[in-house]
């Protein structure tokens, strides 16, 4: 097998699962591995989320080539067909444990969810309000989310109760709470003591 570094080794970073698998299957018959080696090589020409998702699935760790195949299959469009989602593909992004502490981390959220429900928008399977309430709730942690209540609250953007917090106004608050380069003059002054002129 060629190194993961090398130009010619295949690669999967989320598209293009069919091509990769052919690439990948056909270099690992050449080397003679058994089906149980290629679990344990696949990881290494994968990338990003991929790899996060290979690693984590219980077919990689059991090392069940075929079992692990499906799996990236069903989660991963082919190569001249778009992602299906459904609003399971949805719930699954939001039950996810994470940690959003900086700008990165919630973007990373955003997008991921942005793709999803773009997707299940147009085919006219997800409701704005069903959107908006999902969006919120896979906010994490939850003392974030409430920073982020209290902070659309002060800012008056709290108009409705009834309904979900819009899903652009918690984009907006998030974005303007998690800038790295803000700066609280109020909480300078505390930690640094009196400021002499």
């Amino acid at each position: 097998m060629p190194g993961p570094c090398n130009r010619d080794a295949p690669r999967f970073e989320g598209h293009k699962l069919r091509r990769f698998l052919e690439e990948f299957e056909t270099l690992a018959i050449a080397a003679g591995l058994t089906d149980k080696r290629k679990c344990e090589h696949i990881v290494r020409y994968c990338r990003g989320e991929a790899e996060a998702f290979v690693e984590t699935s219980p077919e990689f760790k059991k090392k069940q080539w075929a079992d692990l195949k499906k799996q990236l299959k069903l989660h991963y469009p082919p190569d001249d067909e778009e992602w299906y989602f459904t609003e399971k593909h949805l719930e699954a992004h939001i039950k996810k444990e994470r940690n959003i502490n900086n700008l990165a981390s919630f973007d990373k959220y955003l997008h991921r969810f942005r793709i999803i429900s773009n997707s299940l928008e147009d085919k006219k399977m997800l409701a704005e309000r069903k959107r908006d309430d999902l969006f919120y709730k896979g906010i994490k942690p939850i003392s974030l989310r409430k920073r982020l209540k209290t902070i659309m609250e002060q800012d008056k953007k709290l108009s409705d109760t009834t309904k979900p917090l819009s899903m652009a106004v918690v984009i907006e608050s998030a974005q303007k709470y998690l800038k790295k380069d803000r700066y609280d003059s109020e909480e300078s002054e505390r930690e640094d003591g009196d400021i002499t002129a």
